[in-house]
C-alpha cells in the first residue's frame, strides 16, 4: 500500500524511527537536529515538509536540559511545526503525546504536553493526537533500561509503597495506529492509546529478569524519596538515572487517560501482551550499562566525531579506553572491525565504519525529495569525518520514547 508522503519529527529517536521505516524511504522524510532541521526554525521546517502531505509530531523530551526546555520544544517547537505545515501545503498534523498530559496540574512535562495538544487542535489543520502510555520495543527505555540493570546491579525500587499499574504498548502496535492515522483514520480526533495488559512495573521487572535468567530484588519506595533521587540525578548524571516527570507519571499510573479521551478503533486496539517473546525481541545487546552513555537516552548508536563522550553518566571526568557502541538504526555493530580504540581522555571519540548498503530501513534526508545515506564515518588513520550534527534529547521521539523506570537505573 502507498501512503502519503510523511515529515517526521522526532524522526531518529525511537518512535521516529520506527516509523519512518515502517513507512520506507520513498513515504517517509526523517527530521531532527541530527539531519540539519531544528523545530525552533521555522523556515527548515516549512522547507524539509514541502511536497509532504502529513506531519507526524514526535519530537519531545522528558526532562530540560540546557535550551531544551519543555517550553522550547513542547509548546514552541509545536507552533513552529503547525505554522511550517501551513506554509508547505500540509493537509493533516498527527501529534504523539501523553496519556496523562493536561492543564493545570502541577508538572511542567505534563502542561506542557497538554498546550501542545491544545495548539493542534485549534490548528485549523485536520489532526489526529495519540495520547499514548509506555511505548516499549527495540531501542526504548523500558526494556533496555530494565534488562541491563538487572544485569549490572538486580535491585529495584518501586515508585510508592502501593505502586499503580502501568499498561505497556508495543511499538509494532503504536506503529500500526500511527500509519492508520497517516492513511487519513480518526481525523480531528484526540484519541487514547494503552497497551492490552495492565500490570505493575514490579511485575514487568521480573519478566525481564526471568527471561534473562536473573534474579531481581524488588524493594518498596515511598514516592518522595523517588522524587528526591530524581532531583539529585538530574542534577549529576548526563541520563537521570529517573526524572522528576516520570516519577510524577509512574506514581499516577499509566492505564487511563486524562481528561478522558475516546480509545482507538476496535480494529487497531493493541493486543500484543508483555510476555516473554515480546521481551526477547526488544532485548538490547547483553551487558551493563556502563559504558553506553553516547546519544540521546534509550538510543544504541554510534558516536559522531563532532561529539564528546567519557564512558560514564556522571557529570565528571571519567576515563575509559575503550567503548562499544552499536547503532541498531543504521546496523553499525561494535564488533572487533569497526570498534575504536581511543585514548583515555575526557575528550575521546568513537569512529566506526559507514554500515552496508544492504542495511534495511529508510536514510536521512533533512528535506522532502531528498534522502541521503548516512555519512561515512571514517577511522584514526583515514578519511572523511561525520557532519556536526548536534545531537539532543529533543531528537528522542516524543513521549513514548522518553520513558525510564523508576528504581536503579544506570546508564
Amino acid at each position: 500500500m502507498t501512503h502519503p508522503r510523511t515529515a517526521i519529527t522526532g524522526g531518529t529517536g525511537f518512535v521516529g524511527r520506527h516509523l519512518a521505516e515502517r513507512l520506507g524511504p520513498e513515504a517517509s522524510v526523517v527530521i531532527s537536529r541530527r539531519t540539519g532541521v531544528d523545530t525552533s526554525d521555522v523556515d527548515a521546517l516549512t522547507r524539509a515538509f514541502e511536497g509532504c502531505d502529513v506531519v507526524a509530531h514526535c519530537a519531545g523530551i522528558n526532562r530540560e536540559i540546557g535550551d531544551q526546555t519543555y517550553q522550547r520544544v513542547h509548546i514552541e517547537g509545536t507552533a513552529n511545526v503547525i505554522e511550517a505545515a501551513k506554509r508547505a501545503g500540509v493537509r493533516k498534523v498527527i501529534m504523539l503525546s501523553f496519556l496523562r498530559a493536561r492543564p493545570d496540574c502541577g508538572s511542567p512535562y505534563h502542561e506542557s504536553k497538554w498546550a501542545a495538544e491544545e495548539l493542534i487542535r485549534d490548528s485549523g489543520l485536520d489532526y489526529t493526537i495519540l495520547k499514548a502510555g509506555m511505548i516499549y520495543g527495540r531501542g526504548d527505555h523500558l526494556i533496555d533500561h530494565l534488562s541491563h540493570t538487572v544485569q549490572t546491579l538486580p535491585v529495584f525500587a518501586t515508585v510508592g509503597f502501593r505502586e499503580k499499574p502501568i499498561r505497556p504498548i508495543p511499538i509494532d502496535d503504536l506503529t500500526d495506529i500511527l500509519v492508520a492515522a497517516i492513511d487519513g483514520r480518526m481525523p480531528r480526533e484526540t484519541v487514547a492509546v494503552v497497551g492490552a495488559e495492565p500490570l505493575l512495573l514490579s511485575k514487568a521487572v521480573r519478566r525481564v529478569a526471568s527471561v534473562l535468567g536473573r534474579r531481581v530484588v524488588v524493594v518498596p519506595w515511598p514516592v518522595w524519596a523517588q522524587f528526591a533521587l530524581a532531583q539529585v540525578t538530574e542534577w549529576t548524571m548526563k541520563v537521570p538515572l529517573v526524572a522528576k516527570a516520570q516519577v510524577r507519571m509512574l506514581a499516577e499510573g499509566v492505564t487511563d487517560a486524562a481528561p478522558p479521551a475516546a480509545s482507538v478503533p476496535d480494529d487497531l486496539l493493541p493486543r500484543r501482551m508483555f510476555t516473554a517473546e515480546q521481551i526477547r525481541e526488544s532485548l538490547p545487546e547483553a551487558g551493563g550499562l556502563g559504558g553506553r552513555t553516547c546519544g540521546s537516552a534509550g538510543e544504541l548508536r554510534a558516536q559522531s566525531p563532532s561529539e564528546t563522550c567519557t564512558g560514564s553518566n556522571w557529570k565528571g571526568p571519567v576515563h575509559w579506553p575503550k567503548i562499544p557502541v552499536r547503532s541498531t538504526a543504521t546496523g553499525i555493530s561494535n564488533s572487533s572491525s569497526t570498534r575504536a580504540r581511543v585514548p583515555s581522555t575526557t575528550t575521546s571519540r568513537n569512529v566506526c565504519t559507514e554500515p552496508s548498503p544492504k542495511t534495511p530501513g529508510p536514510r536521512y534526508g533533512a528535506s522532502c525529495g531528498t534522502v541521503h545515506s548516512p555519512p561515512s564515518w571514517s577511522t584514526p588513520a583515514g578519511s572523511q569525518s561525520a557532519p556536526k550534527h548536534a545531537v539532543t534529547s529533543a531528537d528522542s521521539g516524543g513521549a513514548g520514547s522518553n520513558w525510564t523506570t523508576a528504581g536503579p537505573l544506570y546508564r
